[in-house]
């Protein structure tokens, strides 16, 4: 599960590392073509990006304005409206996802996070199939535990018919032996 975590947080690290070197390079202009060009993708649900002006204007992005909080933060993932098309991957409501949030050498706030419903969705698969091998081994323990018990205890009970039937006295039986 950490795994998964990590994952997620180089994801996030990437591309907001990436977009902050256009940023450096390019400009602010190719910065608004980039984020565009992100959240127009096949996988902008499962990304969210925000880019405000120094103001809390919001420039682009998938996100509503907010206030901005630099380093790492969770946020809620907005759902989708009625006119965005769903693209397979959009999230449940009240899903999060993993952000860090930069502030641009122009005081601009760029925040770029990365959906956790995935990342939860594998975590769920990944305890679920924990629990089914854990009652699978309990089932196959107890049923082979139950066929052991019903082994020793029908030797058992031989010896205990042996035993009572010399009591009544019939010296000739013998408890019966096996190989092994």
């Amino acid at each position: 599960l950490a795994a998964i975590e990590q994952q997620l947080n180089d994801s996030v690290e990437r591309e907001s590392t990436l977009l902050v070197q256009i940023y450096s390079t390019r400009g602010l202009e190719s910065v608004l073509r980039g984020v565009q060009r992100r959240i127009s993708d096949l996988r902008s649900p499962r990304r969210v990006i925000l880019l405000q002006d120094a103001g809390g204007t919001r420039l682009a992005g998938n996100l509503p304005t907010m206030t901005p909080v630099l380093g790492w933060t969770t946020i809620e993932v907005p759902t989708l409206s009625a006119d965005q098309p769903s693209r397979g991957d959009h999230s449940a409501p009240g899903s999060s996802a993993v952000a860090l949030g930069r502030r641009l050498a122009g005081g601009e706030y760029l925040l770029v996070g990365e959906n956790r419903y995935r990342a939860e969705k594998a975590e769920d698969a990944i305890a679920q199939a924990f629990a089914w091998g854990i009652a699978t081994t309990v089932l196959l323990a107890l049923g082979g535990g139950a066929l052991i018990a019903v082994g020793f205890l029908r030797r058992i009970e031989e010896i205990n018919r042996t035993s009572r039937s010399i009591m009544d006295g019939n010296f000739s039986n013998r408890v019966p032996t096996r190989g092994s």
